[in-house]
């Protein structure tokens, strides 16, 4: 079954508590750490000065080709006001990257 769209939320509005718990949401980061032994993964952004990561639980998605450093999409539900139960998790491309208007890294507004 396909997750619902999900409504996308920057990664500092997750983390600001701007998200209910059980919402299906999208957001983007750059993968910044992974284990696969607990099927856990964490999404960093940086914005206006500081730096906001998100734990992204991939058991869903296994086996996950995690690759340190890459920019990813998530999409999932929120576990927790913390955490993101992953259904998806595509490489981001150029392209996609694009879209947004924005690099995904860098929101100095």
């Amino acid at each position: 079954m396909l997750p619902k769209p999900g409504v996308f939320h920057f990664l500092w509005e997750i983390c600001s508590g701007a998200v209910d718990e059980g919402s299906t949401v999208r957001t983007f980061g750059r993968l910044t750490n992974y284990d696969a032994r607990i099927s856990e993964a964490a999404l960093s952004a940086h914005h206006n000065s500081n730096d906001y990561r998100l734990q992204v639980l991939t058991s869903l998605v296994e086996p996950f080709e995690a690759r340190i450093g890459t920019e990813y999409m998530a999409l999932g539900e929120m576990e927790s006001t913390t955490a993101l139960l992953c259904r998806r998790i595509p490489i981001l491309t150029n392209l996609e990257i694009s879209r947004t208007g924005h690099h995904p890294l860098t929101f100095d507004i």
